[in-house]
């Protein structure tokens, strides 16, 4: 979004305000050593698995900004079963996303502007196109589930910039 703002932190003036952050892969590959993760570990753009055990998804939590037409998404992974990976990745291939319900899943992103997450379950909801699925987180009172309910200020995506280093 285009915007004119200064940091309250570093005090610098910024054109641009970032609407979208994104995490590159879970944290269970990110921990394995660089070593083994090629033998024991697969990544791609949308899947994760670890060990052949754990599978991961990668989705989109969205927030709407009031007083704005924007979303604010944070690009995140979720642990899925064995199970609805193959039927999500069967979806992909036949992309026959509306047809799908959403598929159960737990948050295993930890976003810096949060407190760590501890079994926040969600659901994946598959969208057409080359949308990303739609996570929907299911807290009741993790903070990231109140704002994805209740939207953010413009504000706030300052402040979420300020904390994450203008990235």
């Amino acid at each position: 979004m285009d915007l004119i703002w200064t940091c309250p932190d570093c005090r610098r003036t910024f054109t641009r305000l970032s609407m979208e952050y994104s995490i590159q892969a879970p944290s269970a590959w990110l921990e394995l050593p660089e070593a083994d993760r090629q033998r024991r570990a697969k990544l791609t753009d949308d899947f994760c698995s670890v060990d052949g055990k754990q599978h991961f998804l990668r989705g989109c939590i969205e927030l709407t900004v009031h007083g704005t037409a924007e979303k604010f998404t944070w690009g995140v992974w979720v642990s899925i079963s064995q199970k609805s990976r193959r039927r999500i990745e069967s979806a992909f291939a036949r992309r026959t996303f509306i047809k799908e319900p959403p598929h159960p899943a737990t948050l295993v992103t930890w976003i810096g502007a949060y407190p760590k997450p501890d079994d926040i379950t969600c659901q994946v909801h598959l969208r057409p196109g080359d949308l990303r699925p739609l996570i929907v987180l299911q807290s009741a009172d993790y903070p990231l589930a109140i704002e994805q309910r209740e939207g953010i200020t413009l504000d706030r995506v300052k402040q979420i910039a300020s904390q994450l280093g203008h990235a």
